[in-house]
């Protein structure tokens, strides 16, 4: 059975150093729960001979696919040269327990800020694997391309269409297109729309939406004009 759970040991050699990497996972959401076990005693080998040390060791509780995000932070963050990071799948468990992991290690919201000229939008990103690869980029800037009301400009990412791609979209809505690896908002009727629908000229990923009244928002990009600079950076 596969839970989508994991737990996994990291020891390490102080107190200070087991609050320092619970911090980091916890507060980077990579992890739900971390225990310290503090005064386990450690025999290894290390160089050529058997070693005896006291350490602590955390047992970190998050999710499967979050394995090797969290590794990279505690990479970052230990001290030893070659740290003990291993990970055991969680084949069963509450599931009323394993439902909060998952709820714990979702971000936090994604704010961004769109800026064009002396204009500013707050925006959020959702947490789909596309809005993921989008934040990870950020800041980015180009020039824009006007199709109707849609404005849409290249990005230095590369992701296909997701499940619940779509050609129908919503006024705010911000997505991006994965046949020209651009980034796209909607703020009205487009060629490809009939009647009053938000119609993107073939399927592309919703990644957020941007905040605020839809009549500023309308307002602010009908006066975007082609070529013109757009920057996207993160809060």
């Amino acid at each position: 059975m596969e839970t989508g759970a994991l737990v996994v040991f990291v020891t390490v050699g102080s107190d200070e150093e087991a609050g320092k990497i619970s911090e980091s996972v916890l507060s980077r959401r990579k992890a739900a729960c971390v225990n310290i076990v503090k005064g386990v005693e450690s025999l290894y080998w290390w160089e050529g001979s058997i070693h005896h040390d006291r350490e602590n060791l955390l047992i970190i509780k998050t999710r499967t696919d979050l394995f090797e995000e969290l590794m990279d932070v505690v990479r970052k963050t230990h001290s030893y040269e070659v740290p003990e990071i291993i990970a055991l799948p969680v084949v069963q468990g509450n599931p009323d327990y394993l439902a909060w992991i998952g709820k714990e290690t979702i971000p936090d919201e994604r704010r961004v800020e769109i800026i064009i000229g002396d204009l500013a939008l707050a925006a959020l990103l959702n947490d789909s694997s596309t809005a993921k690869q989008v934040w990870e980029a950020l800041p980015l800037t180009s020039q824009a391309n006007v199709w109707g009301e849609e404005a849409y400009f290249q990005i230095p990412v590369r992701a296909g269409l997701e499940e619940d791609a779509r050609e129908i979209l919503e006024l705010g809505e911000i997505a991006y297109w994965p046949e020209g690896r651009a980034l796209c908002l909607f703020f009205g009727k487009t060629p490809a729309g009939k009647g009053d629908d938000i119609r993107a000229i073939s399927p592309v990923n919703v990644i957020g939406r941007v905040q605020g009244t839809p009549d500023l928002y309308r307002k602010t990009l009908r006066k975007l004009e082609r070529g013109e600079i757009i920057t996207i950076r993160g809060l």
